[in-house]
């Protein structure tokens, strides 16, 4: 009666044992992937700039986003024609 308990005992954790291994195989593969996509990603930008802009008005960071966005569409023409 012992032998089958412990036999019993022993697959069920060998059973255990497989799915805790699945688990961390598939873990293992979503840390890869976030990696990858971490290393895609970049730098950040540092947190100073979030809390440069926080308490200014809507207006004046549209105002700013729209100077900027001009000065992107300037030097962009200016690459097209230097490439010419």
């Amino acid at each position: 009666m012992r032998e089958k308990e412990a036999r019993e005992k022993i697959e069920e954790d060998a059973k255990d044992l497989e799915k805790m291994a699945s688990k961390q195989n598939l873990l293992q593969q979503k840390i890869a992937e976030c990696t990858k996509k971490i290393q895609e990603l970049g730098s950040l930008p540092s947190p100073d700039i979030y809390s440069k802009y926080q308490n200014m008005s809507t207006k004046n960071v549209s105002t700013k986003l729209t100077v900027v966005q001009s000065f992107t569409r300037v030097v962009g023409l200016h690459i097209k024609r230097n490439n010419r």
